[in-house]
């Protein structure tokens, strides 16, 4: 049981991380568009206007589903206490000594 929880926590993080680069790629396009607009290389249009959308559509979205799995890691840690560690342990070694 604990090694499906570790399985399942390094999957989580292996997420979160590709959640994190594309979020740094997304953040690093959005920041090269501006650059362009602000030095007069691209001219603000409406063409780069929607072209700017995109990025900051996915950026968003990455943020959302970055708070996301944040949030149920915080729902998980808050389930598992000591308290109910100690519990889930006298009951486990209570049937270990009666078989």
């Amino acid at each position: 049981m604990l090694k499906e929880l570790a399985q399942r926590q390094k999957a989580s993080r292996s997420k979160e991380k590709a959640k994190l680069a594309a979020l740094r790629r997304a953040t690093k396009g959005l920041d090269r568009l501006y650059q362009a607009v602000e030095t007069g290389v691209l001219a603000t249009d409406d063409t780069s206007r929607d072209r700017a959308q995109k990025p900051q559509a996915t950026r968003n979205e990455i943020l959302a589903e970055i708070a996301n799995v944040q949030d149920r890691r915080q729902i998980v840690l808050d389930k598992i206490d000591p308290a109910r560690i100690g519990t889930f342990s006298n009951a486990l070694r209570a049937r270990m000594s009666d078989s």
